[in-house]
């Protein structure tokens, strides 16, 4: 009777993990979250009952790394795999370590630190980032801030939490020319930003790296080439967009919230919110030949 049952869990199993990618690209194309009636009302896994009911001599090797993480969450902060796995009805993609993805997105740009997250939650929207702190708020789980993943230390990785990766919001949303301003999504990386800034003729006094992301360079001060010219990143940033511990949506500028401001500029990374956007003030500069 439980070998019937557990081949039939490992098959459905299997077939999720196939489908984490489908899942969450077809939210994505229809934009929205994955909420509708019909899959939060289906039994979406199998893997709570490998990973809980089955003796761990025949429990197959293939869910042995995500019946370890699961575990380490339950044993560590009493948060069981269901719940966990509820946390994908309330953002658009969210990869759990049996995804395929799970390898790759697990690791930032310097691999030495192998670290295990529960989940990570690739935030397409404000929304899902807004939805991923409440969810650990009301479930006391750590979780992490991510914006390009290029640190050489593993402070935006948490082991058996929540990584909140912010890598899809990577866009330039606007440029006003005459204001001189320019409005990033935290995930953006430099080169892509300098390229679009560049076409304008306009910069802003970036760091050495292609790879860099925006958000963890801007708001842990932000050393580059044109330094001695222009000053830091954080100097030339007038408003930034957060989301607070509670879950509360602001603004943080010379106006609003101005010691929230004045302490992101140099200590933000991860310890007073999650900044979701970044305006900068830019410069005007001249194509010269060498």
């Amino acid at each position: 009777m439980m070998e019937t049952k557990l081949n039939e869990a490992l098959k459905t199993a299997l077939i999720e993990r196939d489908l984490c990618h489908q899942t969450k690209h077809q939210a994505i194309t229809e934009n929205r979250t994955v909420d509708d009636k019909n899959e939060k009302s289906k039994d979406i896994t199998k893997i709570d009952f490998i990973c809980n009911k089955v003796d761990i001599l025949i429990r197959p090797a293939e869910f042995e790394e995500t019946c370890f993480i699961f575990n380490m969450v339950y044993s560590l902060f009493g948060v069981n795999s269901k719940t966990l796995l509820s946390l994908r009805n309330l953002v658009t993609e969210v990869i759990y370590p049996f995804c395929k993805e799970y390898d790759f997105y697990r690791l930032n740009y310097n691999h030495r630190f192998n670290i295990y997250p529960a989940a990570i939650v690739r935030a397409h929207k404000v929304k899902d980032i807004v939805n991923t702190i409440n969810f650990c708020n009301e479930n006391r789980l750590p979780f992490r801030a991510r914006g390009g993943a290029h640190a050489y230390q593993p402070a935006s990785l948490v082991n058996f939490g929540i990584v909140l990766d912010q890598r899809p919001r990577d866009k330039v949303l606007r440029i006003d020319e005459k204001e001189m301003t320019v409005n990033v999504q935290t995930g953006a990386l430099l080169g892509p930003t300098v390229n679009t800034l560049t076409s304008k003729n306009l910069l802003i006094p970036f760091g050495t790296c292609v790879t860099n992301g925006v958000g963890g360079l801007t708001l842990g001060g932000g050393i580059g080439f044109s330094l001695r010219e222009y000053g830091l990143t954080m100097d030339q940033l007038v408003d930034a967009k957060v989301v607070l511990a509670n879950g509360q949506k602001v603004h943080a500028n010379n106006k609003e919230n101005k010691d929230l401001f004045w302490a992101l500029r140099g200590a933000g990374g991860g310890n007073f919110g999650v900044v979701t956007n970044l305006t900068f003030k830019t410069v005007r500069v001249k194509w010269e030949t060498i």
